[in-house]
């Protein structure tokens, strides 16, 4: 509920959010993203979150941000950039279904993601490297 709740109102959260106290965030069951925060997050820089968030979880906000109740059109924008993004960051398996599905995937199909991204080296997080 608080990633749900601060991906709903990104637009107003602070610049700083080491005081935020996430048992204040404002969850709504039925409330709707907005589409200009939907359009925002379709601009997300995909490689980036894969070079420096942990793996894989930042996979799975992506998933909780397509569960949302999107309407069609935004929802189509998004996962049409995402899906880019995505084919251009040498996912196979997830392109392959990407494309299949007319450039719309839903959250299920982001496994693949996993599944083309995975190395058994790989550390979860960059900053880990050294452990390895």
């Amino acid at each position: 509920m608080v990633t749900r709740g601060l991906f709903r109102h990104l637009d107003q959260l602070p610049d700083d959010l080491s005081n935020l106290d996430p048992r204040k965030v404002s969850f709504k069951r039925n409330e709707t993203p907005s589409d200009s925060i939907i359009n925002a997050a379709s601009h997300c820089d995909m490689k980036r979150l894969f070079d420096e968030a942990v793996y894989p979880d930042w996979i799975g906000l992506l998933g909780v941000i397509l569960t949302e109740n999107i309407n069609p059109e935004s929802y189509a924008l998004l996962t049409k950039r995402w899906g880019e993004a995505f084919s251009q960051m040498n996912a196979p398996s997830f392109t392959t279904r990407w494309k299949e599905n007319g450039n719309k995937f839903n959250w299920r199909d982001l496994e693949l993601l996993e599944k083309d991204f995975i190395h058994p080296r790989r550390p979860r997080n960059p900053r880990d490297k050294e452990r390895f």
